[in-house]
């Protein structure tokens, strides 16, 4: 889709239980929140190294307790926010072992809130 303000491409969307509607505004480094009628709410995250920031986010899930789930391709990270969009933590980094990726791209969260993570360029899904 394209992002009407920036013109900019955004990758995902995904609806939480409370109406909270979570778009991967990739190429703006950030994830918008927006109301079930497209009003904006805020956004979680900016451009970025730091745990919290973002290179290229893209993929969004939301768990069971409401927390968003974010792959992050350029970083190979996948990062966890709660409810409100404060960070809580950061999984992975380059590379082919247990918690690492290459490329992660979709993300999952089933309702015991395992997570998992498509991981492109290693050919494989990781559970975490």
């Amino acid at each position: 889709g394209i992002n009407a303000e920036y013109g900019k491409q955004w990758y995902q969307r995904r609806v939480r239980g409370d109406n909270k509607v979570y778009v991967s505004d990739t190429w703006n480094f950030r994830i918008q929140i927006f109301d079930i009628e497209g009003k904006l709410l805020g956004s979680i995250g900016k451009q970025g190294s730091l745990p919290g920031e973002f290179e290229e986010p893209r993929d969004i899930a939301i768990d069971t307790n409401g927390n968003v789930l974010v792959t992050d391709t350029s970083k190979n990270t996948l990062q966890i926010f709660d409810k409100n969009g404060q960070f809580i933590r950061e999984y992975g980094r380059q590379g082919s072992g247990l918690h690492e990726f290459d490329s992660p791209e979709g993300v999952h969260s089933d309702q015991i809130n395992r997570i998992f993570v498509a991981d492109r360029k290693n050919n494989r899904v990781q559970i975490l």
